[in-house]
């Protein structure tokens, strides 16, 4: 969950004497589980911050509190995807630096460590997107990088994207700075979807979007086809979560899969092209799949059992030269996990899982339906197999 906490006045940025006088690209650091990290200045000294587009504020350590001297004063607060409220106290003028740039904002005083757990980045502290309020920015979250724009470099840039509808709120006192973007059903209502670059594998969705939607929504992980513009149909997989305030929540791995640029000035969104995802949502209306003994390249449905527990998933087997390679996850789940030592020898498939270390895998074939096992077939860890060779 994102500490979407208590709150920050609106951000203004006041640059430095030596302004860029092109766009300026500043690095993101990635860290587990989709979380990433900036470089800010605090006073004399520098530190990392979680960086989220979903989280509304500027958070602030309680040690750098100290360092640029406030002392926390009103309280303020914000509310979570569950409409769970937190509050906090709250230091006001506090003097960040971000790449080339100074900016002057109130900031809640918090400890995020405390709050990430011990598997997060070391952070002091939160930046988002009200840091940049006013600003045109570029997200290259596949390349860890952001691009703070100038008019003309965002002429320039947008050229070719696709602009998507979008909105800003602004919190409960209108001092937060989120951005929803609009996905229209296909009976023509809108739903807003908070557009979060911080933690989540999944789009989270409650039950009556997917409906509204077209998906089932007695399943709790689908992979969801979704108009994001007219003529931009990607899948988008999800998790459904029943106690949401939102339409539902973009997550960092779908936006990961495409170059967005946000005017916060003009409330403006677009989008580059969306790399595409094996899916077996298309499955039936593609021609016969030719069986694995005579080309094991393609896309399988595969049903794995973990613990007593089936899973569904796609798996897809490509060439790079002379050898086979393969990736696979979950229906629902944006991330895809490598496979290894891919070989097909007469009708039997076999690939290695790392769980850190190579768990073997196999399945053999009966046309286009192959059954086996992974690990040692669960007498330690492991279980059963089925994949389906859908084209």
């Amino acid at each position: 969950m994102r500490p979407f906490i208590a709150a920050a006045a609106y951000a203004l940025l006041a640059f430095t004497p030596h302004v860029p006088d092109g766009p300026v690209t500043i690095p993101f650091a990635r860290a587990a589980r989709h979380l990433r990290t900036i470089r800010v200045r605090v006073g004399a000294d520098s530190a990392d911050y979680l960086f989220d587009t979903g989280g509304g504020v500027t958070v602030i350590s309680p040690r750098d509190s100290t360092i640029l001297g406030c002392t926390p004063g009103g309280r303020s607060f914000g509310v979570r995807l569950t409409g769970e409220v937190l509050s906090g106290r709250v230091c006001a003028g506090v003097p960040l630096g971000i790449g080339p740039w100074t900016m002057t904002t109130d900031a809640g005083v918090m400890d995020l460590g405390r709050m990430l757990g011990p598997q997060a980045p070391p952070v002091r502290g939160m930046i988002s997107l009200n840091a940049f309020a006013g600003r045109a920015l570029t997200f290259d979250f596949a390349h860890e990088r952001m691009i703070v724009e100038t008019p003309a470099s965002l002429a320039s840039r947008t050229v070719g994207m696709t602009p998507v509808p979008m909105r800003i709120a602004t919190g409960e006192h209108g001092d937060q700075l989120v951005v929803y973007v609009g996905v229209r059903t296909p009976r023509g209502a809108m739903l807003w979807m908070e557009w979060d670059s911080e933690n989540n594998a999944s789009t989270l969705m409650p039950p009556a979007s997917v409906a509204l939607l077209g998906g089932d929504s007695a399943r709790r992980m689908l992979d969801l086809p979704v108009s994001l513009a007219p003529g931009l149909d990607v899948v988008v997989p999800v998790m459904l979560k029943n106690d949401m305030i939102h339409d539902g929540v973009l997550s960092a791995a779908f936006l990961e899969r495409a170059t967005w640029t946000v005017d916060l000035a003009r409330g403006r969104m677009w989008v580059g092209p969306v790399a595409p995802l094996a899916t077996v949502t298309d499955s039936a209306a593609s021609s016969p799949a030719v069986p694995p003994r005579k080309d094991p390249v393609g896309v399988y449905r595969s049903i794995t059992v973990v613990g007593g527990r089936p899973h569904v998933g796609v798996m897809e087997v490509s060439r790079n030269g002379d050898k086979l390679v393969a990736r696979g996850r979950d229906l629902g789940e944006d991330d895809a996990h490598e496979l290894f030592d891919v070989a097909m020898q007469g009708d039997t498939l076999s690939w290695a899982i790392h769980l850190p270390g190579p768990v073997p895998a196999r399945a053999v074939f009966d046309g286009t339906t192959g059954r086996g096992t992974w690990g040692d077939g669960g007498v330690r860890r492991g279980g059963s197999v089925e994949l389906v060779k859908l084209r």
